[in-house]
């Protein structure tokens, strides 16, 4: 089982050294909190200092998310599977945190790969990628506003990695996960990226998460020492395994 590190957000903010790219973008130091991806004057996205892949590349947490990357490239993406659901038992275990660092090391290797946000219900994405400006995303496109899913996915924000936002939140998430607009939307992914990854709500709260695993067919779960309890996992797992979602694995957070 993988483990990850979680360091301190203060230590991270005291660091000063910015991180470079190869290729297209470059990452530099806004504030104590934040870097700057600067691709054209028109269009820079913010990351958290908390994605360690790209503010402590050689650190303790960027080796166990380099460990689960290199072991999903053998047993998951060199099987030909493409997607992966992210999940948890609940929202306080960093699994969005678990599923940004997870995107960009993928891209980083060289895998074009697309993050979703599914959370339909109390995003964070927005706090580890913020976008220069508002953008539309996926409850914009299951609530049909928008009819075009290019409309949705922003394909700048770093080298081989694309980005969908929440969006407009619908009012019944549920629903809007339902419908048939997710199911191709998912299938258009796969078939344009070597990797879709989709971080999904809590599975505590609601059945979204399930959902969209049966969509995606393979899922990870999020896991944190001395918050999560097993019995909740294996129901969770349970529920997946009754939904024909494969789930590939664990990932625990340790600190």
């Amino acid at each position: 089982m993988t483990e990850i590190h979680d360091q301190n957000q203060a230590d991270m903010a005291g660091e000063d050294a910015a991180v470079a790219f190869d290729g297209e973008g470059a990452v530099t130091v806004v504030d104590g909190d934040t870097l700057e991806v600067v691709i054209d004057d028109q269009h820079a996205y913010r990351f958290s200092r908390r994605l360690s892949v790209l503010s402590d590349p050689q650190g303790p947490q960027s080796s166990a998310v380099g460990a689960l990357r290199n072991h999903l490239t053998q047993q998951h993406l060199g099987l030909g599977r493409r997607s992966l659901a992210i999940c948890s038992v609940g929202d306080d275990v960093n699994r969005t945190l678990v599923s940004a660092n997870l995107a960009i090391a993928a891209a980083q290797a060289g895998a074009s790969t697309i993050l979703v946000d599914a959370n339909l219900r109390n995003s964070e994405f927005d706090t580890f990628f913020t976008p220069p400006r508002e953008q539309p995303g996926l409850g914009d496109y299951l609530s049909g506003t928008l009819d075009n899913p290019g409309d949705i996915i922003r394909s700048d924000a770093l080298p081989n990695l694309s980005l969908i936002h929440a969006g407009a939140l619908p009012d019944d998430p549920q629903a809007a996960l339902a419908g048939r607009r997710l199911d191709d939307l998912i299938t258009g992914l796969m078939r344009s990226y070597d990797f879709t990854i989709v971080d999904c709500p809590a599975a505590r709260y609601s059945s979204d998460a399930r959902r969209i695993a049966s969509v995606m067919r393979y899922a990870l779960i999020v896991v944190k020492r001395d918050v999560t309890y097993i019995s909740d996992v294996k129901r969770l797992n349970q529920d997946l395994a009754a939904d024909r979602v494969s789930v590939v694995g664990t990932f625990l957070n340790v600190g």
